[in-house]
């Protein structure tokens, strides 16, 4: 299936707000309160107003410093190194209000846990916006529910986190025909950036979808969504009036053992998505499928998709030290993937303080195509 893909310039503002005292957002001065979680050396006792008086759980902080009936409030929440699950006193899922900004200390170090609840509560998830406002989550590892984050009629931003381990036996119980998804979106356009989905399961049959998009639009942004490893196939699935859009994605090495001829993503008829400077390889025949509306331009995508920029080819992914999707430099390995310095000329989205090298070298020049790693 080919089709033509008329280039649309696309701006876009990214980042998370900073924490302060105050700041201004359309011309209403916003409060920030900063307050301190720590799991094992915290207690609920505590003010949480330092890091030396911090209290034990995300799901305390909420119930006594949420303030959902003020505009003008933030409450960034900063969570200490640690796991933080049922058996530490959270309640899961995990349900982000509306003025609330989660900031871990890194996805290999703060881990929101699923393990051990009742599934069928939010069809699993571990994690839950709805109808939650100028809210967010930042570094960290999300992992063991049915799916991990759900947004519904919200737009929160999420930044520099990692979804694993989703279990298949949960997505049998939440729908036989469903599977389970990373993260789902209804009514909802979160901003999505610098996110790793990876060993997701949907079970014997079913679906994992990475995002399950309905209603929606979000904006996705130098993500990976990689290895996915179990017998059930895995599609980014976009319905409804949804149009999304994808930058410097890496999607690779999700196919699966049943429905061999199904694909990385299907757009429904009356949605539409935008993919551009993305890789989508090893997912299958076929990349995209669906009646909607698709435009891809500058990308390495399999199916030979017309347009600005797109090629089909081996994009060479080599191992390095934070994983298996780095590209081929000559520099290094005697050879250069195509897809290094293919990215559209007129987007970095601040891509060039990160890499796709397995040298650590800055993406300077002419944006690579795909998701680029930190640099360690």
């Amino acid at each position: 299936m080919r089709k033509t893909a008329i280039l649309t310039v696309i701006l876009l503002t990214i980042g998370f707000a900073m924490s302060s005292d105050c700041f201004a957002i359309g011309g209403i001065d916003k409060v920030v309160t900063d307050i301190y979680v720590d799991a094992e050396n915290g207690s609920n006792d505590n003010e949480g107003l330092s890091e030396e008086d911090a209290l034990r759980t995300i799901t305390y902080a909420m119930l006594i410093y949420g303030d959902l009936d003020n505009p003008k409030r933030t409450i960034n929440i900063h969570v200490a190194p640690g796991y933080y699950d049922k058996k530490h006193g959270e309640k899961i899922p995990l349900k982000i209000e509306r003025n609330i900004h989660l900031y871990g200390a890194g996805p290999e170090e703060t881990i929101l846990c699923g393990w051990s609840y009742n599934p069928m509560l939010n069809n699993g998830a571990v994690l839950v916006f709805e109808n939650a406002d100028n809210a967010g989550i930042d570094g960290f590892t999300i992992q063991g529910g049915g799916r991990g984050i759900m947004c519904i009629n919200s737009s929160p931003r999420i930044n520099n986190c990692v979804i694993k381990d989703l279990l298949y036996h949960l997505g049998i119980l939440i729908a036989i025909f469903d599977g389970n998804s990373a993260i789902s979106c209804e009514n909802s356009s979160p901003l999505i950036t610098n996110c790793v989905i990876t060993n997701c399961e949907g079970g014997n049959y079913l679906y994992f979808y990475p995002l399950d998009i309905v209603n929606s639009s979000p904006v996705v942004i130098n993500c990976l969504i990689v290895e996915k490893n179990n017998n059930d196939d895995t599609r980014i699935f976009i319905e409804g009036d949804s149009h999304p859009t994808f930058v410097n994605v890496t999607m690779a090495c999700n196919t699966g053992f049943y429905m061999k001829d199904e694909t990385a993503m299907f757009v429904a008829f009356g949605s539409s998505v935008r993919i551009v400077n993305s890789i989508f390889w090893d997912n299958g025949p076929s990349s995209i499928s669906g009646r909607g509306i698709v435009s891809v331009f500058y990308s390495n995508i399999t199916g030979e998709w017309d347009g600005i920029g797109n090629i089909e080819v081996n994009p060479l992914f080599v191992k390095g030290p934070l994983g298996n999707f780095y590209l081929s430099h000559g520099e290094t390995h005697g050879y250069y993937s195509q897809c290094v310095d293919a990215g559209s000329p007129a987007m970095t989205f601040g891509l060039d303080k990160l890499t796709t090298r397995t040298d650590g070298v800055f993406d300077s020049g002419r944006v690579d195509m795909g998701y680029h790693y930190p640099i360690e």
